[in-house]
């Protein structure tokens, strides 16, 4: 996932190894994104998705 607040960009990686389940994972990360909304005005999402890791 990928964000700004302000004029500051992050990250947040999730990979199997944090949460096995791919729908978890999602589903984790759209829950972070949305308390970073509630906790930030300012907060854009950039994007976030899922991506295999071989």
């Amino acid at each position: 996932m990928k964000y700004r607040i302000g004029d500051k960009y992050f990250f947040k990686v999730l990979d199997k190894f944090d949460i096995e389940d791919e729908v978890e994972r999602l589903d984790e990360m759209i829950r972070i994104s949305n308390q970073l909304s509630l906790e930030n005005e300012d907060y854009e999402q950039l994007w976030i998705k899922e991506t295999v890791l071989f």
